[in-house]
């Protein structure tokens, strides 16, 4: 009889040891009154891009039969990328105020323009390039923050029908800031 009373005591203590353990992490996570949790904000800082590539065109052929004005004379194209919110403006300015030189021969341009475009704002009647300035403005939008799109820049040329033959040149320089 002490035999059996002893395994009976034996195979109870085993069950309630395996009972509690199986019970007991359930039962911590139900008596936790407070989970732990650690909440925090993610950021990312976008770095602002303001770039401007000028293209020249090709050499432009005149040939002066007879005196020409307002000839159509491609500067070549332009390509902005800005991602400013608020947006950008376009400057212009002629190294030799709107002329084309060759030694001391020379070749007058006037009125600088773009190719239209949807989001851009061209100045009204262009930039006059003996004195530069503002180009275009534009606020701010994807094919402009890309730099997608390489706009066509032009003017007006006038040719004497005296003109030394040569290669005339200027310089343009353009200049994009944010607003």
């Amino acid at each position: 009889m002490l035999s059996t009373s002893f395994r009976n005591t034996l195979i109870a203590s085993t069950l309630l040891v395996g009972a509690s353990i199986l019970v007991s992490p359930a039962a911590m996570a139900a008596d936790d009154p407070s989970p732990a949790s650690d909440p925090g904000d993610v950021s990312s800082t976008v770095e602002l891009i303001n770039r401007v590539d000028f293209a020249p065109a090709a050499t432009t052929r005149v040939q002066p039969v007879t005196a020409q004005t307002d000839i159509a004379f491609p500067l070549g194209t332009v390509t902005i990328r800005n991602n400013d919110p608020d947006g950008w403006n376009l400057t212009v300015a002629s190294t030799n105020a709107g002329v084309l030189e060759f030694g001391t021969h020379t070749l007058s341009y006037s009125t600088i323009t773009l190719a239209d475009t949807n989001d851009i704002t061209e100045t009204a009647g262009g930039v006059d390039p003996a004195t530069g300035g503002l180009l275009a403005t534009g606020g701010f939008s994807t094919r402009v923050a890309g730099g997608t799109e390489a706009i066509n820049v032009s003017a007006l040329l006038t040719v004497p029908a005296d003109v030394a033959a040569g290669a005339y040149t200027d310089t343009l320089t353009f200049t994009l800031t944010s607003k």
